[in-house]
Order: C-alpha cells, then structure tokens, then sequence
C-alpha cells in the first residue's frame, strides 16, 4: 500500500467515526430535550365546533377532550379541566379542531349574538333603531304596540318620491 492511499484510507476512517460520533451525541440531546419537557393536560378540540354548540353536547360528543401539550405551547388561560366550563353555556365562535380551549370561548347564549342561533335556511334582518321610534322611556312592561314600518317610493314614472307607513305587525305584546 502506497503512502498516499494509507492517509486516505485512514482520513475517510476519521471521518466515518466523526459523523457516527455526531448522530449519536445530536440524538442524545434531542432524546434529553424530549423527556425534560413537561406536560400538562389541556381541553383540546378534536373535532371543528360550530358557533352555538352547547359546551355539554360537545364534551359529551367528546369533541372536546383533555390531551397532553407540552407546558411551553399551552396557551394563556386554557381550561385544564371541563367542569371549568359551564354546561348551559355554548360556543360563541367557530372553534377548530387542535385549538386549545379557553373558558372565553363559551358564554351563556344570551350573550352570543343572533348568529349563533339561526341554522338552516333560517335568516335575520338588524333594524337599527335610535332614541325617538323606539319611544324610550314611555313603553312599560305588558304594553300592547303595534309595529309599523316606513318607507320611501320611488315612482318609475318620474314622479315625486312619497313615504308610505304600513302596520307590520299589530298588538305585539299581547299575548
């Protein structure tokens, strides 16, 4: 054997234990990293839920379940326990599956709007109102009104536009 071929055969024998003394200490110190991170249980979705689930269908479905996470990823407030979360309450958002679970996400359905309860092919119409056609102030409880909408036409013909009034809906406390 030549002197040149003994130093690349003794090079290229350097370099293989090198590399196998590099994977071995980098898989070490992964594996140490691994096991030295805590875990906490956190309710998690496992399933997308719809805006107006109640929190007790979506336990009981168990689209909502406790999983480990790393304590590092765990998320500000995250309810680490589903008796945290009232049962009458539903979800005032879409929640995603893999999102961690807040007690914010969920309020009673009183305070979570009119789109969380319409389903279907059921709509809704805001009517916005200020101080003077809702009489505030004047109406009491048990008051018996009429509902009565205003608008303006448009003649086709050129002609001048007029406001025409209509009852919608008569007696509406009665009932």
């Amino acid at each position: 054997m030549t002197y040149n071929v003994r130093n690349i055969v003794i090079a290229l024998v350097l370099a293989a234990v090198a590399a196998l003394l590099v994977i071995v200490y980098t898989g070490n110190v992964q594996k140490q990293a691994n096991n030295s991170q805590d875990t906490v249980k956190v309710l998690v979705a496992t399933t997308d839920i719809a805006a107006g689930t109640a929190a007790q269908d979506a336990i009981s479905s168990g689209q909502l379940k406790l999983e480990d996470v790393v304590t590092r990823d765990q998320i500000a407030n995250a309810t680490t326990d589903p008796s945290q979360i009232d049962a009458t309450w539903v979800s005032g958002q879409e929640i995603y599956a893999g999102q961690q679970i807040t007690g914010a996400m969920f309020k009673p359905s009183n305070e979570t709007g009119v789109g969380t309860q319409i389903k279907g092919n059921y709509r809704a119409v805001e009517i916005p109102l200020d101080d003077d056609p809702v009489m505030l102030g004047t109406l009491q409880a048990g008051d018996h009104v009429d509902l009565i909408g205003t608008y303006t036409v448009h003649p086709s013909n050129g002609g001048s536009d007029f406001d025409v009034s209509r009852v919608i809906v008569r007696d509406v406390g009665k009932s």
